[in-house]
């Protein structure tokens, strides 16, 4: 799991960026409005999944 600094960061730069990604798709007529909604709704499955069935990463052990 990412630390919350860690996440407050790519979370929203990681959603950007798809959302970027799949707009340019569109904008220059290489997938329909459908592709890019059933790619985002796979992914978000896939996340879920994911963050459901793998197990936490640990803290990393300070050894200062």
């Amino acid at each position: 799991m990412l630390f919350d600094r860690q996440r407050r960061v790519l979370l929203p730069a990681t959603v950007a960026m798809a959302a970027a990604i799949g707009w340019t798709r569109l904008a220059l007529g290489v997938h329909w409005p459908g592709d890019v909604l059933a790619g985002f709704g796979l992914a978000l499955l896939w996340a879920g999944l994911a963050e459901r069935w793998l197990p936490p990463a640990r803290a990393p052990i300070n050894r200062a």
